[in-house]
């Protein structure tokens, strides 16, 4: 799970992913950056002042650089110079290398004779400046600063004048002024807020899964996800099967607990007399469409919510409104609903007024601390999102001709509660719904029009590997 260190950390980078998939232009949104940490330097040391930008080869730098741009275009008088802590072949993306750029043409026009550029890994007068600006690394930075910037860094710690850190301070870099984008970065930060494209707020897209944990492939099994099903009967076993099938492309084990037991080699069968050891030994809990209403069900499912409040449940079917709604208050519930279970759960007439149902909804879903996927030719996912601390929605409009479709709710509970078993329920929630109509939208293109359950199953891992392109 994610903790609330690193949330600001996955939120832009799944803002950056999904802008990306969007068709956003992200060139204005660094643009939009650098003009408003700009106007915050200019409001604090003024147009007199000489500014240098200690700038990485990523975004963070690239920020950087769309704010020098900015001073020199707002007329600052004193000199601006632009340390690229590289060499312009090393800038790793595009965005950065579009505002690199940008500025030489500046340099090449002639007019800003108070405008430098270096690409210098040892920046050796950065002393002679007046306000310095550390932009070297991003909130995606992992482990250690390679050497060029720790050197840097060594350097910038004897600067006695004004230092600056946008975004995300660099270790061992000492600021009087800490600039961040949307969200603190440190305590003492000034926040600069941007304004998103409505878009990124409102649809699904691939950052979501990149923000997944990911198994590395030498880990042992222990340590990636385990996934109890609870099914129907044999004669009804669909949808426990392909859930099942679709939850082992992710989760590490599979334990099954169908009475009378399914037959499947692949999967883990457990007895009643065993089903207290699986529940120990799991992460999450899926109850499949198969499952039938009947008052022992009942029992257990309700018993189950009250004694294993650390897993995470996702409920389908009957399931859905045969659940406590005292005992979901307490505990991690996703629903994947139909329509009909649907009314029954709300009261409501759900194709009655599509903007009212919305809103109970949202309602149900901050009321009772759940989640839902209301799945159809266009998915509405409510839950509590982490990154704002609120009840929020998504559109997901992958798998258009799918979702309504019959086979789309074993596929969707298995991925999302594999997803589950490792990550907090917004994120299994967003990534499930848009993996699963991604899938349904490739499985066709690969295998032609008719496809089989084999052929859905391998087209898990193309629309895994297509999230990770963007």
């Amino acid at each position: 799970m994610h903790t609330p260190e690193d949330l600001v950390s996955v939120e832009a980078s799944i803002n950056e992913t999904n802008s990306r998939y969007l068709g956003i232009n992200l060139d204005q949104l660094v643009d939009q950056a650098g003009a408003a940490l700009a106007s915050e330097l200019l409001k604090k040391h003024g147009k007199h002042a000489d500014y240098a930008f200690l700038c990485g080869l990523g975004n963070n730098g690239g920020d950087g650089m769309a704010a020098a741009r900015h001073l020199i275009s707002a007329g600052t008088l004193g000199q601006v110079t632009i340390y690229l802590i590289g060499r312009q072949k090393d800038i790793t993306t595009l965005s950065a290398l579009n505002q690199w750029k940008l500025l030489q043409e500046l340099v090449a026009s002639g007019r800003f004779s108070n405008l430098a550029l270096k690409q210098d890994v040892f920046a050796p007068d950065i002393d002679s400046h007046h306000v310095l600006i550390e932009c070297l690394a991003g909130t995606g930075r992992k482990g250690e600063l390679k050497k060029r910037f720790r050197d840097v860094v060594k350097r910038a710690t004897h600067f006695r004048q004004h230092m600056v850190t946008l975004d995300n301070p660099v270790p061992g870099y000492t600021w009087e002024l800490s600039l961040s984008l949307n969200y603190p970065k440190t305590t003492d930060a000034k926040v600069v807020d941007l304004v998103l494209p409505s878009e990124v707020s409102t649809y699904t897209g691939p950052g979501e899964v990149k923000a997944l944990f990911q198994p590395r492939r030498d880990s042992y099994k222990s340590q990636n996800g385990k996934l109890l099903i609870i099914g129907g009967a044999a004669d009804d076993s669909g949808s426990t099967l392909l859930a099942a099938r679709a939850a082992s492309t992710y989760a590490s084990e599979i334990y099954i607990y169908s009475p009378p037991a399914l037959k499947s080699s692949s999967f883990t069968f457990v007895s009643a007399d065993e089903l207290e050891d699986a529940l120990n030994q799991t992460d999450a809990i899926l109850v499949t469409s198969s499952w039938k209403e009947t008052l022992p069900n009942k029992a257990l499912l309700n018993y189950l919510l009250g004694a294993y409040r650390k897993h995470s449940f996702i409920l389908t079917g009957v399931s859905v409104h045969m659940a406590d709604l005292e005992l979901i208050k307490k505990n991690n519930v996703l629903f994947i609903p139909q329509r009909s279970e649907l009314q029954r759960l709300l009261d409501v007439n759900t194709r009655a007024n599509p903007e009212a149902l919305e809103g109970k909804l949202r309602r149900f879903a901050a009321e009772h601390h759940c989640y839902i996927n209301l799945k159809g030719s266009i998915s509405l996912l409510f839950g509590h999102n982490p990154f704002t601390n609120g009840i929020d929605m998504r559109i997901n409009k992958t798998g258009q001709q799918f979702m309504g479709q019959p086979g789309a709710e074993g596929l969707l509970a298995g991925i999302t509660a594999a997803f589950a078993t490792k990550n907090d329920l917004w994120l299994s929630l967003i990534a499930g719904a848009f993996v699963t109509g991604l899938t349904s939208d490739l499985t066709p293109l690969a295998y032609g029009q008719t496809v089989s359950t084999d052929e859905l199953i391998n087209s898990l891992e193309l629309a895994w590997n297509e999230c990770q392109k963007f």
